[in-house]
């Protein structure tokens, strides 16, 4: 029995070609291309993770500091309240000395 000119056999030969030929190229394109743009994925990926955890350690850092600034200037706030209580006690006493003279 012959399909367009060829035997069975034929196109058994045939489909066994189309196969191994359709495997190969399946086969390039999955080394060509596939697996580099995974590779490249995969580095992209650990390259953001390592960006990501430097953000976080860059966050809590700022954090930390906006922390100790602010108890530093909570500091400094009660100090300028204290020196200006001695400043109007003290001007407070230099004022009464001019008045007994």
């Amino acid at each position: 029995m012959t399909i367009f000119g060829l035997t069975i056999e034929d196109w058994a030969s045939v489909m066994g070609i189309l196969t191994v030929l359709g495997g190969g190229l399946t086969f390039l394109v999955k080394k060509l291309l596939v697996e580099p743009t995974n590779r490249s994925t995969d580095a992209l990926r650990n390259s953001n993770e390592a960006l990501s955890e430097s953000i976080d350690k860059l966050g809590k850092s700022l954090d930390n500091y906006q922390k100790h600034t602010d108890a530093t200037l909570q500091a400094h706030q009660l100090q300028l309240q204290e020196h200006a209580i001695k400043i109007h006690h003290l001007e407070a006493d230099v004022g009464s000395e001019h008045i007994d003279k």
